[in-house]
């Protein structure tokens, strides 16, 4: 579907594709656009990747009307696809569609992210399959202490996905919910819910969330996967009350976890086999045909320049085969140009996935939790990435409300690791 005309709307399909050109249209951020609609990111975001199913009315014309069109005719657009799933009756349609080649195995929602490459953890795979046999559960998929950066992109959610999609035959609900905030797990569950039974379309948010959990409380054989949460809090509810099912959770917090599973599953920067694996598979996928000998020189030194971090990986093969350029000229721009190399996205991708994305996103969270954290951050910051001794520390604890609690903050979102017993620091020159 080329231009942006609404009157042409019939299916769920062409009201996801007409969004998606208007979002890209008015060159939007996931979170500018946030912003300016009074939506949630991951509101926008479930729109953009269809994981909300089809947008409530009010949140389809805050949508609109934030990238400056009249959201009369796209409102009428949503009434003619409600109306038309309910005169093609129960057999008509099931809410979401499952990606090709996986119908037949009930309602599922999983990101496109499930079928791309998929490098290593055999590890972490045997562990799910281990921690999943015999039925109902919750496993928590979390980076390991001393992770590169200790941020988002070690690769969580690939995880997840490619776990989900290799066991779709033993589910009849696969569904994947973005649930870093309390309102974005309630979309999630409504969108299953109108998933489940269609002609629920378009009830009351607080109503499809109802139905939902009542659904996974009175049935088994269905897995949730509930991806980048934020606070281990949100999820007892759920948990508590729907116990016959599987339950995947990704997260970039250590610590929390305690009273909902002692399911935990750390995860770490591939193996630098693996990265490369990663970098120059994904360079050829882009651009089939290139001679690996002399247009992949460099390989090795990209990915360990970039600590095997996938999401970093990922992005520097995008930059390397859509330019047409080669590894050893990308290790030239992460000399020259640190901030552009991290910030670039891979074209068609969210904006909002880039290396340098992710950072912001925690440091943000982390004012927004404890501010002094962020503080202790760019203290750190102009130190070596080896052993910093705590007592460094001590003249900030009385203005930063005490060391520990900072540091151990900053540790439970990852940009940070703490030893029990710091060696020795090293000499300043």
């Amino acid at each position: 579907m080329g231009r942006i005309d609404p009157g042409r709307i019939r299916t769920r399909e062409d009201l996801h594709a007409q969004l998606v050109a208007l979002f890209h249209a008015g060159g939007w951020s996931v979170h500018r656009l946030a912003a300016a609609a009074g939506l949630s990111p991951a509101t926008v975001q479930g729109i953009l990747d269809g994981s909300t199913g089809l947008p409530r009315t009010g949140t389809l014309q805050a949508f609109v009307q934030a990238c400056g069109k009249d959201p009369v005719t796209w409102i009428a657009a949503r009434g003619r696809i409600v109306q038309a799933e309910k005169n093609a009756g129960p057999g008509g349609r099931s809410g979401q569609e499952a990606p090709a080649g996986q119908q037949g195995q009930g309602v599922v929602y999983l990101p496109y992210r499930a079928e791309e490459l998929f490098v290593g953890r055999t590890d972490e795979l045997a562990r799910l399959d281990a921690v999943f046999t015999g039925g109902a559960g919750a496993v928590v998929v979390r980076q390991a202490v001393g992770a590169v950066h200790g941020l988002g992109g070690i690769g969580k959610s690939t995880l997840a996905a490619h776990w989900a999609h290799t066991h779709l035959h033993e589910h009849r609900v696969t569904w994947w919910i973005t649930a870093d905030t309390p309102t974005a797990l309630h979309e999630g569950l409504a969108g299953l819910a109108a998933a489940l039974e269609p002609e629920r379309a378009g009830q009351p948010l607080e109503v499809l969330t109802e139905h939902a959990l009542a659904w996974l409380a009175a049935h088994d054989g269905w897995l949730l996967v509930l991806d980048n949460v934020s606070r281990p809090a949100d999820l007892q509810p759920l948990l508590a009350r729907c116990r016959t099912g599987r339950v995947l959770i990704t997260s970039r917090l250590a610590t929390g976890w305690h009273t909902l599973t002692d399911q935990i599953i750390p995860l770490n920067v591939l193996s630098l086999d693996e990265a490369v694996e990663l970098l120059t598979g994904t360079i050829t996928r882009i651009r089939p045909g290139i001679d690996p000998g002399r247009e992949l020189e460099g390989a090795v030194e990209v990915c360990q320049e970039l600590g095997c971090l996938p999401l970093a990986i990922e992005q520097a093969a995008a930059f390397i085969a859509e330019t047409a350029t080669t590894p050893r000229h990308y290790l030239e721009l992460l000399a020259g140009y640190p901030a552009d190399a991290y910030a670039y996205p891979p074209a068609g991708a969210d904006i909002d996935r880039t290396v340098a994305r992710v950072w912001h996103a925690t440091l943000d969270h982390l004012a927004a939790e404890t501010p002094q954290a962020g503080q202790v951050l760019r203290v750190l910051a102009w130190f070596a990435p080896d052993h910093i001794p705590r007592t460094l520390l001590d003249p900030l604890a009385g203005q930063l409300g005490g060391r520990s609690r900072c540091s151990g903050r900053s540790a439970g979102w990852r940009p940070t690791t703490s030893s029990p017993s710091p060696p020795r620091p090293a000499a300043v020159g």
